[in-house]
């Protein structure tokens, strides 16, 4: 009989685990098809979308799918998507030598900004600064003894110069549209002076006055193999009174990282250097340590945020040797002992990491959904490629639901991966303008406005 009873409970126990491990593989199935349905929907793809969601609901039928298949058809996400994709199809007009089309897109989208995101000043300031640059070449290409060049009236200058005030009404600090309205007011001084065929260059003094001597881009040092952009990461936490620094040091983490001539592990010792410095987290932020290594093992560094000096963190980072496997899911359990017990305190992790967990079965997303619900968001830095890796990036995805996710992209730059994200880049007027006749300018083509990337404006949508 106790024999009977025996068999009885071991095997409710083996199907108590399989149902468990079966209901983890369902959720991570329907976090994947969610994943990807968020990826087509901020490309515009409603129908693809659709199909995505309503396969994570058929695996997955849980309140945050059904809301956002609900909520699909947002217009104004669905528009901050649209005024992406209009500016890439501008620089796509622009390198065609379709300088008309590049003004309309551009006009459009000044438009259609204007009545959904009058509020989004830094979003108005680069769209008016974007069709300020429009407005210089909209009047088609001209030929002369074989060249072709773009005639410049005075009034195309006047109203690029409006639309550059506009611009830094709504952000005076938007360097781009400083460098353009510099120029700008420059020409329309110069420009009446008669020297047909001389290029209009800016002084350098002229820039010193104007206080644009610097470089519109980061100050980051490409040579010590530290990404572009990591203000991003101290901009975004600023505010946390705690954060909890987790670090991947598992083996994958010696592989080489694209865009750099170093391996991963030497990028997040660089990263992390950088956090702990002076243009990093303020003083005033308790900061702690956690490694991510391999499975069998406890983690080789646990600092709390309550009682560690930055010294002693700093300290630990050059000992980072990459080892064994990912057990994501265990640290970030261990990773709650690590916070004090204020709850007033503003609480984060930054999980640095180019996988996913490795070790056991259970559902991360179960995991850091119990962190959320106990004050402690999270903010991920990944290793690895926005455009690939699928599956760890649906995970991230939900890891940090209420934070950000960020990758390194192949130019060395820090960006946002998030499918609710969106980046406005400006265009810079080319400084080959030159005087033509009296009342007017030219630029010789095949000279264009190019599109800057280094510091675009991220309009982020709620779901």
């Amino acid at each position: 009989m106790k024999y009977l009873v025996y068999l009885i409970i071991t095997g409710l126990l083996i199907t108590s685990i399989s149902s468990f491990g079966q209901n983890a593989k369902s959720k991570e199935k329907a976090r994947i098809a969610y994943y990807s349905a968020k990826k087509e929907y901020s490309a515009g793809n409603i129908k693809k979308a659709t199909k995505h969601i309503e396969s994570a609901i058929k695996n997955d039928n849980c309140l945050e799918y059904r809301e956002f298949k609900q909520k699909i058809t947002s217009s104004n996400a669905g528009l901050a998507s649209e005024l992406t994709r209009m500016i890439s199809n501008t620089e796509k007009k622009y390198k065609k030598q379709d300088f008309h089309g590049a003004y309309l897109i551009l006009k459009e989208a000044l438009e259609a900004g204007e009545k959904a995101f009058f509020k989004e000043s830094h979003l108005m300031s680069c769209l008016h600064s974007n069709y300020g640059v429009a407005c210089i070449f909209h009047q088609g290409i001209s030929k002369r003894d074989g060249k072709k060049f773009i005639i410049i009236s005075k009034k195309d200058l006047q109203n690029a110069k409006e639309q550059f005030d506009f611009a830094l009404s709504y952000n005076p600090e938007n360097y781009i549209a400083k460098l353009n309205s510099a120029y700008i007011r420059y020409i329309l001084k110069d420009s009446t002076s008669n020297k047909t065929g001389r290029k209009i260059v800016l002084p350098k003094n002229y820039l010193e006055e104007e206080g644009l001597d610097k470089h519109a881009g980061s100050s980051v040092n490409r040579n010590s193999n530290l990404p572009d952009r990591v203000d991003i990461i101290v901009e975004s936490l600023f505010d946390y009174d705690e954060i909890l620094l987790v670090a991947d040091i598992s083996g994958s983490m010696k592989e080489l990282q694209p865009g750099f001539n170093n391996s991963r592990i030497e990028i997040m010792k660089g990263i992390l250097t950088y956090l702990l410095g002076t243009k990093g987290f303020p003083v005033t932020c308790n900061l702690g340590l956690l490694t991510i290594e391999d499975c069998s093992i406890p983690p080789l560094y646990s600092y709390a945020t309550t009682k560690t000096p930055r010294d002693s963190i700093s300290n630990k980072i050059p000992k980072f040797k990459p080892m064994g496997s990912t057990p994501l899911n265990d640290r970030l359990i261990f990773s709650e002992k690590l916070f004090s017990n204020k709850n007033k305190n503003k609480k984060a992790i930054l999980l640095m990491s180019d996988g996913m967990n490795t070790c056991g079965s259970k559902y991360t997303c179960d995991i850091t959904k119990n962190l959320y619900n106990k004050g402690i968001d999270i903010f991920v830095l990944t290793f690895l490629l926005a455009n690939k890796n699928i599956k760890a990036f649906s995970m991230y995805d939900c890891i940090a639901e209420k934070g950000s996710i960020w990758a390194i992209d192949e130019s060395q730059q820090i960006v946002y991966v998030e499918n609710n994200i969106w980046p406005i880049y400006q265009f810079l007027i080319p400084t080959e303008i030159r005087p033509e006749g009296k009342f007017s300018c030219a630029i010789d083509l095949p000279c264009r406005p190019e599109i800057n990337k280094d510091n675009p404006y991220y309009v982020k949508m709620k779901e």
